[in-house]
């Protein structure tokens, strides 16, 4: 029974040096990518091109529409203002702002042209026009 035992000892030894290798693997190869990837995020949050920058677009819209609600909850607009959005994105804010004051006129512009998608999307009544 000693030598049998000692047998599989051996056997997970080995089967623990390959897991321990395969996770040393997969921690390098992580390394390696995780700042050119993290640097590819950053670069479609300040400029949002293609797919990724479409999603990226879409979620920042689903995701600030509480936070610009409750904004605009606090800050009175006059009924015939007319309002610049620089740097709208998902185009969250425009659409609080014309669902509150239905005459006012807004202007919005960003830098990314799928952003300029999105939020022409996403406040689709609203827009007379979107370059």
């Amino acid at each position: 029974m000693c030598a049998e035992y000692e047998g599989k000892g051996g056997v997970n030894r080995k089967k623990g040096r390959i897991v321990l290798i395969i996770m040393l693997v997969i921690g390098v190869i992580c390394g390696v990518l995780y700042q050119p990837f993290v640097d590819y995020l950053s670069s479609q949050a300040a400029n949002p091109t293609g797919l990724v920058g479409s999603v990226m677009t879409r979620i920042w819209s689903n995701y600030f529409q509480n936070l610009s609600r409750w904004t605009f909850s606090l800050v009175p607009v006059d009924e015939y203002a007319t309002i610049l959005d620089v740097g709208f994105g998902g185009g969250a804010n425009i659409k609080h702002i014309k669902e509150r004051n239905r005459e006012c006129v807004v202007y919005g512009v960003d830098i990314s042209e799928e952003a300029v998608k999105t939020a022409s999307r996403f406040n689709q009544k609203h827009v007379i026009r979107a370059k």
